[in-house]
């Protein structure tokens, strides 16, 4: 089944997926082409294969789909949220423009709507890979995951894969977690998948709810700290009146474009992000996706998310 979407003005499909999701590193599992990206979302208990392009920026969504027992309705409103459509970057770009260091920024990240994960377990697993490690390298280890675990569908004769649920994981055991490069990340993540299958812990009914009620869920897990909490709110939940602002990656590129030194403090990140104000959580995301795609000037990019 087709249908066409149309999108918030200049949003950039491709633009805005390949601030998650690196050309080089696929699936994870989303894979891009030329002018589309595919992946098996879950849609109530379906896994459906979908596959999204659009012909430049700002055109309408082309949106193929093919399983008969899901909804045109449902399949619009699983794409509108896992791309963002709805989430209003505006402030956030006129605290970009507006700022003296950053402004040049603004024209680079204008299309970019937040991406957001699939599922909650999803983000909470990719959020726990990503610990301690750059963004590339925690892409290069889910992209062993899906491979390792995940079974794939073919969608418009593209090759479409599904991110792996708990019971997929733990069939490889914790040794098998480790041996693909999580380490002793791989417990954490064995320990959120036994909870997952078991019933013991519920992630997807956090779904539009805050960073608050995911902290109170999901404390006492091991593994489970502030870092991971935050990134899961603004990769999952759409809650952008939070950021992780301990992030290693952040505090060196706010450090290189401002501090023209190496790295900042994580009071240093949070008092730069309260002079936005509101905005502030969502300025910083766009300055990573930036940083991510490497739009940033080489003269002022240092070891961060990208490399």
């Amino acid at each position: 089944m087709t249908f066409s979407m149309h999108v918030p003005q200049s949003y950039d499909l491709l633009l805005s997926v390949h601030a998650w999701v690196y050309p080089d590193i696929q699936p994870v599992p989303e894979s891009t082409w030329e002018d589309a990206f595919g992946r098996l979302f879950t849609i109530g208990d379906v896994c459906t294969p979908i596959v999204v392009s659009q012909s430049s920026a700002g055109r309408p969504l082309h949106v193929d789909f093919e399983d008969d027992s899901t909804s045109r309705d449902a399949v619009r409103r699983k794409v509108r949220q896992v791309l963002g459509l709805d989430i209003d970057t505006t402030g956030a770009l006129a605290c970009i423009a507006g700022d003296p260091v950053i402004h040049e920024i603004a024209s680079q990240v204008r299309g970019i709507r937040p991406y957001t994960a699939d599922t909650v377990f999803e983000a909470l697993i990719k959020a726990i890979v990503q610990q301690q490690i750059s963004y590339r390298a925690a892409s290069v280890i889910t992209k062993r995951i899906v491979s390792k675990f995940a079974v794939p569908s073919v969608c418009c004769k593209h090759l479409l894969y599904p991110f792996p649920d708990g019971r997929m994981i733990l069939s490889g055991g914790s040794s098998k977690l480790a041996d693909i490069g999580l380490g002793f990340k791989g417990r954490y993540v064995h320990e959120v998948c036994s909870m997952v299958a078991s019933g013991t812990l519920e992630l997807e009914d956090l779904i539009g709810r805050t960073a608050d009620a995911a902290r109170e869920a999901l404390s006492g897990i091991k593994g489970i700290g502030d870092w991971t909490l935050n990134a899961l709110a603004i990769s999952s939940l759409g809650d952008f009146s939070v950021f992780p602002y301990n992030d290693v990656g952040m505090r060196n590129l706010l450090g290189r474009l401002y501090k023209r030194r190496e790295r900042v403090s994580e009071a240093e990140v949070r008092e730069m992000a309260g002079q936005w104000g509101t905005e502030g959580p969502l300025v910083l995301y766009l300055l990573m996706c930036a940083d991510v795609l490497g739009t940033i000037s080489s003269a002022r990019r240092s070891k961060t998310h990208k490399r």
